[in-house]
């Protein structure tokens, strides 16, 4: 996601398109397409389809400032992102805990608690992103998982309503081992692989999000449905799959109240 206000301009979770896919190729985002300057790079957690080092490394020579979330003590599980991104050759990381503001030119950043999808592990380094430019707002709620509807209603009251609210919806997400398998002193039994995994918001979760936060408009985005995250993610969607079922059922369920709701796909380029 790319945002330019006032000249100043944000990256949030880059991962750019490939050549040679077919279908849809003129219809994409490339690197072509990006300024030669961004002055802010958000990363709001470390899994690959949000932090993906072929195109960190494409882009780190355009980039001034980096925003990831603060992690708890630095461990394999829950690495450091600021240390990662500095030995990539990231020179200016500023590592955020939740609910922190900074100035970025003439717009904010507040870095908002994210719970979820990974795997009930203690992980801390993962935030949504608020951008607020002026008097409009933008949240970057990646694929938090609201198992607590209450940390959304108090984060509601104390930043008011979100104008936009970009979440994703991947409602049944790859067991814990898909990851994490390899930081286990043992290999997990499948019933206890199966019970952790890596779940985005279903349709009841992401609707109290949106229903705490009031916002105007909602996209559905990350998920993966570009042909180029297919190596990335592999999965397969169809019309039955439960993330495609209910992230149309959020999007009915924003334009049945009067908003503005679309699962993104492909190049897309709002004006808000």
């Amino acid at each position: 996601m790319f945002a330019r206000y006032r000249g100043t301009t944000f990256l949030v979770d880059p991962v750019l398109s490939y050549g040679g896919y077919p279908g849809g190729a003129e219809n994409r985002f490339t690197f072509a397409d990006l300024p030669e300057r961004i002055d802010h790079l958000l990363i709001t957690h470390n899994h690959q389809d949000h932090m993906l080092f072929e195109t960190l490394l494409r882009i780190r020579h355009r980039v001034g400032r980096v925003l990831v979330p603060k992690s708890t003590n630095a461990t394999l599980v829950d690495p450091g992102l600021g240390g990662i991104l500095r030995r990539l050759g990231f020179t200016d990381v500023v590592e955020v805990d939740d609910l922190e503001t900074l100035s970025c030119g003439s717009a904010e950043v507040v870095a908002l608690p994210f719970l979820g999808e990974h795997g009930d592990l203690r992980i801390r380094a993962k935030t949504g992103w608020l951008l607020r430019f002026g008097e409009r707002s933008l949240l970057f709620a990646a694929d938090s998982t609201n198992i607590s509807p209450t940390m959304y209603t108090k984060v509601a009251d104390l930043i008011g309503p979100v104008d936009t609210v970009f979440i994703g919806m991947e409602s049944i997400g790859a067991a814990a081992s898909w990851i994490y398998g390899p930081l286990y002193g043992e290999p997990l039994d499948r019933r206890t692989d199966q019970s952790r995994r890596l779940n985005g918001s279903n349709f009841p979760q992401a609707r109290d999000i949106v229903d705490a936060l009031e916002p105007s408009a909602v996209y559905v985005y990350a998920m993966g449905l570009e042909p180029w995250m297919g190596v990335v993610m592999a999965i397969d969607y169809d019309e039955s799959h439960p993330a495609i079922v209910d992230s149309d059922l959020l999007v009915r369920h924003v334009r049945d109240k009067g908003g503005t709701a679309e699962r993104l796909h492909l190049r897309r380029t709002l004006r808000l």
